[in-house]
């Protein structure tokens, strides 16, 4: 997930950030986050069925599963406004 955000930056950084690389950097790190997610809620789960008593929904397990998931959301919107913005970039670019 960091490597993808920092493909995206070094594109910021060039000054060229409306690409359709960025697009899919950060509909990976979207994906990345989801699984991430599931990954917390499985050993959630788990550990529940295990303990038998409701103490590890008070742990930082319990944190990673939403907030993960509403990044991998965010990363989703931003994913299809950065793609959106390189299909309007590239039609203004062809345009004479």
């Amino acid at each position: 997930m960091l490597w993808q955000a920092k493909k995206v930056l070094d594109t910021i950084l060039v000054g060229n950030p409306f690409q359709s690389s960025n697009a899919k950097a950060l509909n990976r790190a979207a994906r990345y986050c989801w699984i991430i997610s599931a990954a917390a809620l499985v050993k959630l789960v788990l550990w529940l069925f295990m303990e038998k008593n409701p103490s590890p929904l008070f742990t930082y397990t319990t944190l990673f599963i939403p907030a993960f998931a509403m990044a991998g959301l965010l990363f989703q919107v931003m994913s299809a406004l950065f793609r959106q913005a390189a299909e309007l970039k590239e039609d203004q670019d062809l345009t004479i």
